[in-house]
């Protein structure tokens, strides 16, 4: 299956709904708490998608592509990240759908995320569609980020217990920075996430 496998970017508004639901099932907490459910996430994110203002926006994003199908998704930040509120409720309101309740505390953990200059670059939302697991598309996916940074720092934030995405950044290079009790659902207790991080090959050489 690698042999077949090609990277490629967001180029057709027919994908948009199926970007979404890889997009929405990257993280078990914070998509359900912005979006409310997987139908407003997806008629919201095609609206994010082309907004340049968007964290969402759709050239932050790469694809895992068997043919012409999607399999799997990517993100790779390089610029400073903004989180703008306005722009996501502008989003809701033109796809018609009711902001859930949980959005402006999830909303205030989005600005301490994306408020920031990034001092390498930050990847997120790796993530392969359910039946194509397990077929090396992750690590098809992780390797194609670490190309595309230019072998630059990389920065990533994962749940502990999620060891399989662990163990696979681990393999890559990339080394625990920081454990810490992260957003873990509207009133529920937070969860311990890691920050991992890949240093560029060259710091600290003398």
């Amino acid at each position: 299956m690698m042999k077949e496998l090609k990277i490629g970017r967001i180029t057709s508004k027919k994908d948009y709904e199926k970007i979404a639901e890889l997009i929405y099932s990257t993280d078990p907490y914070l998509y359900r708490d912005l979006f409310g459910d997987i139908e407003c996430a997806k008629r919201v994110l095609t609206i994010l998608l082309d907004d340049p203002r968007s964290v969402f926006h759709k050239d932050n994003y790469y694809l895992a592509l068997l043919g012409k199908n999607i399999v799997g998704i990517s993100a790779l930040y390089k610029n400073t990240l903004k989180w703008d509120d306005s722009v996501v409720r502008n989003a809701f309101y033109e796809a018609k759908c009711k902001c859930p309740e949980s959005f402006d505390t999830v909303s205030k953990y989005f600005w301490s995320v994306f408020d920031y200059v990034t001092t390498g670059i930050s990847a997120c939302n790796v993530t392969v569609l359910d039946g194509y697991r397990s077929n090396g598309i992750g690590t098809f996916l992780l390797e194609h980020l670490i190309m595309a940074s230019g072998n630059a720092t990389i920065d990533l934030n994962v749940i502990a217990d999620n060891e399989p995405a662990v163990k696979l950044y681990a393999k890559h290079g990339f080394k625990v920075e920081e454990e810490y009790e992260d957003y873990g659902g509207f009133g529920n207790p937070p969860v311990m996430c890691l920050k991992m991080s890949r240093k560029n090959k060259n710091e600290g050489s003398e």
